[in-house]
C-alpha cells in the first residue's frame, strides 16, 4: 500500500518566497554582459544601392542591473544606424567604425543600460551606383473560361512598362519582368485585378503591382456570305469563278453580334500564286476582318475557275 506524500503548505510558501527573494537579489545586481539586438540601416545615399547583406543584428557589451537586461532581451525595438557617416575604402567598398556608432546606439538603448563596447570592430558595405532601364511587364496567366465564354478584348496591363533601378551588371540581364502566377477559373465576367510584379534581388522600382484588365463575353457562331475578288490576273485574260462567294463562319461575342456586316471582310484569290504552284483551282484567303471576330473559317476552301482570252 502506497502512502501519499503530503507537503505542508507553510513549506511551499517558504520555498516560493525564497525563490522570489533570490531572484530579486540577483536581478538587482549590476552585470556586464553581451546582448544581441536587431539592427537596420537608413539614409543610403540617393542613387546608390547596397549590394551585400549587412548584419541584421549587432553584438553589444553593456552594463545594467538584471531587471534591465531581462527587459531588454525580451522587449526592444530594432536599432537604426544612419549611413551618413560611411567611410569610403574603394569605389564600391564602404565601412562604419563601430566606435563612432556608440553615441548613436546609446541613445536608442533603454534607460539604465550603459553601452561599453560594440563587439564588431567595423561594418562593411558593398555599394554601387544605381542605373536605370525600362522593361515590359509580361503576365504569367492561365485562364479557364466558363463554357461558351471567352476573351472579348486583349489583355491590358497598366502600367505595361516600368523603369527599374539597380547595378548595370544585373540590369543587363533583364529584358522583361513577369507578374506572379495568376490562375483564373470558370470566368464569365470582365476582369480587373491587381497583380504583383516579381522584382529581382538588388533591383528597385516604384511599381510593385500592375493592373490587369480584359473583357469577357459569351460567344456564338456567326455566318456571312462574302464575294471573292481575284487579284494578279493578266490584263488580257478574263476569269470566271465558281462559286462567286464564300461562306465565312466566325466566332463573335453576343454583345457585338449585330455590329458585323460584309464590309468588315475581304476575300482574295491570287491567280499568280495559283499559276506559280500549278494548281487547277484558286485558294480563297482572308485579307481583312473585323477585330471583334475570331476563329474564322472559309467554306469552300477551293474555288474552280475558267480562263477566257
Amino acid at each position: 500500500m502506497y502512502k501519499t506524500l503530503k507537503i505542508p503548505k507553510a513549506f511551499l510558501s517558504f520555498l516560493i518566497a525564497s525563490i522570489l527573494f533570490w531572484l530579486l537579489m540577483n536581478l538587482s545586481k549590476e552585470y556586464v554582459t553581451e546582448i544581441n539586438l536587431d539592427v537596420s540601416f537608413k539614409n543610403i545615399e540617393q542613387g546608390k544601392l547596397i549590394l551585400n547583406n549587412p548584419p541584421d543584428e549587432i553584438s553589444l557589451s553593456v552594463s545594467a542591473v538584471g531587471f534591465k537586461l531581462l527587459g531588454t532581451s525580451l522587449f526592444h525595438k530594432p536599432l537604426v544606424v544612419d549611413l551618413k557617416n560611411l567611410i569610403k575604402k574603394t569605389d564600391s567598398t564602404y565601412f562604419l567604425l563601430s566606435k563612432n556608432l556608440i553615441p548613436e546606439i546609446q541613445n536608442q538603448l533603454k534607460s539604465g543600460l550603459v553601452l561599453k563596447n560594440i563587439n564588431q570592430d567595423s561594418i562593411f558595405f558593398k555599394i554601387n551606383k544605381l542605373h536605370s532601364k525600362k522593361v515590359k511587364i509580361i503576365t504569367d496567366i492561365n485562364i479557364n473560361f466558363k463554357k461558351g465564354f471567352d476573351l472579348a478584348s486583349s489583355q491590358i496591363l497598366t502600367p505595361n512598362t516600368i523603369s527599374i533601378y539597380g547595378p548595370k551588371s544585373i540590369l543587363d540581364t533583364i529584358n522583361f519582368l513577369k507578374t506572379e502566377k495568376i490562375r483564373l477559373l470558370n470566368i464569365s465576367d470582365d476582369v480587373k485585378m491587381q497583380a504583383n510584379i516579381l522584382i529581382p534581388d538588388k533591383v528597385t522600382t516604384r511599381y510593385k503591382t500592375t493592373t490587369l484588365n480584359f473583357k469577357v463575353d459569351k460567344f456564338t457562331e456567326g455566318r456571312m456570305e462574302i464575294p471573292i475578288t481575284v487579284i494578279n490576273l493578266p490584263p488580257q485574260k478574263t476569269i470566271n469563278i465558281y462559286p462567286k462567294t464564300v461562306s465565312l463562319i466566325y466566332k463573335i461575342g453576343l454583345k457585338d453580334f449585330n455590329k458585323v456586316d460584309s464590309d468588315f471582310f475581304s476575300i482574295h484569290c491570287d491567280y499568280k500564286e495559283c499559276q506559280k504552284n500549278k494548281l487547277p483551282y484558286l485558294i480563297p484567303e482572308l485579307k481583312s476582318k473585323a477585330n471583334i471576330v475570331s476563329s474564322v473559317r472559309i467554306i469552300p476552301n477551293k474555288i474552280d475557275f475558267l480562263i477566257s482570252k
